[in-house]
């Protein structure tokens, strides 16, 4: 048997399967199936198309295997073996090897538990940490919570994980003194920074997330204070009443909306009021005059700050872009802190609570390029933007511009290597000009995207089915897309059946792969004799059988490729319902399998070959060839290596049944030749004595001179064979051989001078040589 693996290098992801395309031989003299089995990749899942693979005597096929490794597979390369078996003849097999590079995976799984924990001051949480990745992983603890309260410790703060392997780590969590009050509930965010074992700091790093709850309760409960007051309120009541009460709302000034800073300096008027200078004053300056819209401090209602709003979007994102922060600077302020707003996800922002005076607005957003309204890139080309105290000025529509960004992925056909196949970009199905094609080991990559957006990837290769996945890319974000699997399109099979010269119609055609048949007839009217087998599963090789009243049955196998679309396949059919029928034998009676059976005297001969198992009608050694035109006279020969051809003449009459055609074919002797040498001096060694017998019967001759050392046995039949070499001064040795029939072997040996320190050799040493078939050569 011989096998040959299609590619030697392969590239694979744990949990995803990969294809090895075997080319199998048989090289036996009998009909054999083939199976496969994998070493070097513990705990894969192997599968194969065929399961196994019937071969005829110097046959060829294929056979896919496909192999899924497990999703803990660790990363790097391994050395693994195809083994292609016999099942006729466990021993008999071919092993391939190829280097499998295994991708590193980084991922990782993070719990909170409990989720929420209640307690004073102090308390603990449980981290669970997960590698569910294929790396060894370091793992970094932070914790964070909103209100910048709390203090957490962990212990340990990082963590080493193998594959498949699980840490708890225990979070210590400390809240400020709290004595009285409500309980509080504190929000909690834990991340983790899990990035492979002596990876740069940023690389393949991988960033877990889990929230949750302490909620804080106070030394003294809210019911005791509330208590304390309901008592402290009844013993006061009456001087609240009678002294308190009426303080208060003669003393108490009115309700304000701003700080003195809000409002400029004012003039008192002649009847005691307060009123605005005349000229206004930039904001910031020392100038007595109030601004446009400002209302004196004792007549203000609450909420008299101004408002901006807008919207802000991109060019692949009209409807709204989210998580934008729209800044407002106060021009002329002294302190350059802006008062600040994010937009929702659909671009909205408005900014409330601003100061009367001019603004100049910003934008900005990690990964974003930062704008300034109207859309300048600094702030010195904006334009201020005037907002009076209760107004609101609209700003209209932004649009920002993301970083470039990136998509990257595999696309797998499941053939190796995989052909090229196209990838394109598209934003709301429209082609953006980025387009990228899948290597051999199907990685793409797609750079310099404009972001924010949403891109349709779509998949095509000649003979494969497209294929649409979308992925949303933010601002400078760099995306890997999910793996995509492409399906193999449908082939098509068309062709014309004839009798030899004409046109058939009417011929039954069916089409058998991988369990599944297809069935068609030739047409009868029109293009007479023309088929068509469409939408068949590709890939796969399609046994076709013709089949017709009165013509023999026709077999032929088509192999068709992903979408291969097949035409001109011309098949001609032979008239008669003649059968010839027999046993071929040995001359002991034992049934020969594999024998060719050529019947002669057609167009074109028609042969098969004896049964190599079975019983009954269908036992080894016979044969049957029917479809032959009748009446009429044939020559029927019988072959098979390493045995005489027979040849016979068959006449067939009208009834045309010709049976009891038997045959014996007799094996063809085989020779013994080789060379006998001084393991010293590697000389030929003459007259040397050599002996040879299979058991039962014994021959026996000598080295020559001329060739020095040379020998020949002949006319041996089949068998396994005892050859000793012995002579004066050296030490015997013996080597077991096995001729097939008409086999010319070859046996050398070297002899060892006795007192060279080499022991006397037994029959079947270990170094002894066994001759197999000349078509195998040694083994």
């Amino acid at each position: 048997m011989r096998a040959l693996l299609a590619s030697r290098e392969i590239t694979a992801f744990p949990g995803q399967p990969f294809s090895l395309s075997l080319q199998v031989s048989n090289t036996s003299d009998v009909i054999d199936s083939v199976y496969v089995s994998l070493d070097g990749a513990p705990g894969a899942k192997l599968s194969s198309s065929p399961p196994e693979l019937p071969l005829f005597p110097g046959a060829s096929g294929v056979l896919n295997a496909t192999v899924e490794l497990p999703k803990g597979f660790r990363a790097g390369r391994y050395e693994g073996r195809l083994t292609a078996r016999s099942r006729l003849s466990p021993n008999d097999m071919a092993v391939c090897e190829f280097s499998l590079v295994v991708e590193p995976v980084t991922q990782a799984a993070l719990c909170l538990s409990p989720a929420t924990r209640s307690g004073h001051r102090r308390s603990r949480f449980s981290v669970s940490l997960d590698n569910t990745g294929n790396t060894d992983l370091e793992i970094e603890l932070h914790c964070a919570d909103p209100e910048r309260a709390l203090r957490a410790r962990f212990l340990p703060p990082t963590v080493s994980l193998a594959p498949a392997t699980s840490a708890y780590v225990t979070m210590a969590v400390q809240a400020p003194r709290k004595l009285f009050g409500s309980e509080h509930p504190r929000q909690i965010v834990v991340t983790a920074l899990a990035r492979p074992m002596g990876a740069p700091s940023a690389a393949a790093a991988v960033t877990l997330e889990a929230k949750g709850t302490y909620v804080q309760k106070p030394r003294v409960p809210r019911g005791v204070v509330t208590a304390l007051v309901l008592v402290t309120i009844v013993s006061l009541w009456a001087g609240i009443f009678t002294v308190a009460l009426k303080a208060v709302l003669t003393r108490q000034s009115v309700t304000k909306s701003a700080p003195l800073s809000f409002f400029a300096a004012v003039q008192a008027t002649s009847h005691g009021s307060l009123a605005a200078a005349t000229s206004p004053a930039l904001p910031g300056s020392s100038a007595s005059a109030a601004p446009a819209g400002y209302q004196p401090k004792n007549v203000a209602p609450a909420g008299t700050g101004g408002v901006i709003t807008g919207n802000v979007s991109s060019l692949y994102e009209p409807e709204g872009v989210g998580r934008v922060t729209a800044q407002a600077y106060l021009v002329g302020a002294k302190t350059n802190v802006p008062v600040s707003a994010a937009t929702g996800p659909t671009g909205d922002f408005q900014i409330v609570g601003l100061f009367p005076g001019t603004y100049k607005v910003a934008f900005t957003a990690p990964g974003f390029q930062t704008i300034w309204y109207p859309g300048t890139s600094s702030a010195a080309q904006a334009v201020a933007v005037p907002v009076n105290a209760g107004s609101t000025r609209a700003l209209g529509a932004m649009q920002v511009t993301g970083d470039p960004g990136s998509l990257s992925g595999v696309v797998l056909t499941g053939e190796t290597p995989s052909p090229p196949v196209k990838v394109t970009a598209l934003v709301d199905n429209v082609p953006t000009g980025d387009v990228a094609t899948a290597g051999p080991d199907g990685h793409y990559a797609l750079q310099g995207l404009a972001t924010p957006a949403t891109y349709t990837l779509a998949f095509s290769a000649p003979g494969f089915q497209q294929s649409d996945i979308q992925v949303f890319v933010d601002g400078g974000q760099a995306v890997v897309a999910n793996t995509v699997q492409l399906t193999a399109g449908t082939g098509q099979i068309e062709g014309t059946v004839t009798d030899g010269k004409n046109p058939l119609g009417g011929v039954s055609i069916s089409a058998s792969a991988n369990g599944q048949t297809f069935a068609s007839a030739t047409a009868t009217a029109g293009p007479v004799g023309f088929f068509s087998l469409p939408l068949l599963p590709t890939p796969a090789t399609y046994l076709l059988t013709f089949t017709k009243q009165g013509f023999g049955t026709q077999n032929v196998a088509v192999a068709l490729g992903p979408g291969q679309i097949l035409t001109g396949l011309d098949v001609a059919m032979v008239g008669g319902t003649g059968t010839v029928s027999g046993l071929v034998s040995a001359p002991g009676g034992q049934p020969l399998g594999g024998v060719t059976v050529q019947v002669g005297g057609l167009p074109a001969p028609v042969s098969t070959q004896t049964l190599t198992g079975g019983s009954g009608s269908a036992a080894t050694g016979t044969y049957s060839i029917s479809g032959l035109p009748t009446p009429g006279t044939y020559a029927v020969t019988f072959s098979l290596p390493g045995y005489s051809s027979v040849t016979q003449e068959i006449s067939l009459s009208s009834n045309g049944l010709a049976t009891g055609v038997d045959a014996t074919l007799a094996p063809v002797l085989g020779q013994l030749v080789g060379n006998v040498d001084d393991a010293t001096t590697h000389q030929g060694i003459s007259g040397v004595t050599i002996s040879l017998t299979d058991g039962t019967n014994s021959e026996q001759t000598f080295s020559a001179s001329t060739p020095s050392g040379g020998y020949k046995f002949v006319q041996l039949p089949e068998g396994a064979y005892t050859v000793t070499f012995s002579a004066p001064g050296y030490v015997t040795k013996t080597a077991l051989v096995h001729l097939h029939p008409g086999q010319s072997g070859k046996q050398d040996i070297e002899l060892s001078p006795i007192g060279s320190g080499a022991a006397p050799v037994s029959s079947a040493p270990p170094g002894a040589a066994a001759i197999s078939s000349g078509r195998g050569g040694p083994r």
